[in-house]
């Protein structure tokens, strides 16, 4: 089955209750192809390239790829399934750190609930954290 797409790009910010705030981000970026068609048993590579403004601290987007709802079978269907699948990107400058701080430590009976902070510049990926 051939399947139509097209690339969105959205800037996410995690808020301190953890909900994620995701805004337009297109305009930062450059995708190549923005929308196409992969015919069955093909593959599509994607470029993706930074044209925001320089920037002193990491930044976090999502690049969604989304189905586009083309019948391109001619075959008219009751139910139609459309897929949307995302990858993280992170934009950071160089020489640029992480700075990891270890905030709050408490014990409960389902185990120890810690709130970190990043101090740093740059992204961090919390499994690269050791606590010790």
């Amino acid at each position: 089955v051939d399947f139509p797409f097209a690339i969105e790009v959205v800037e996410r910010n995690i808020q301190e209750d953890g909900a994620e705030l995701q805004t337009p981000a297109d305009d930062l970026f450059v995708a190549f192809p923005p929308q196409s068609i992969i015919r069955a048993g093909q593959t599509q590579a994607i470029r993706l390239q930074w044209v925001g403004p320089p920037i002193s601290r990491s930044r976090s987007f999502t690049l969604y790829v989304s189905e586009l709802p083309i019948d391109l079978t001619g075959q008219q269907s009751g139910v139609s399934t459309l897929i949307k699948m995302g990858a993280s990107i992170h934009v950071a400058a160089p020489r640029t750190s992480a700075s990891p701080i270890l905030e709050a430590a408490q014990g409960s009976s389902e185990g120890v609930r810690v709130t970190l902070r990043n101090d740093g510049d740059r992204f961090m990926y919390i499994n690269d954290v050791a606590l010790d």
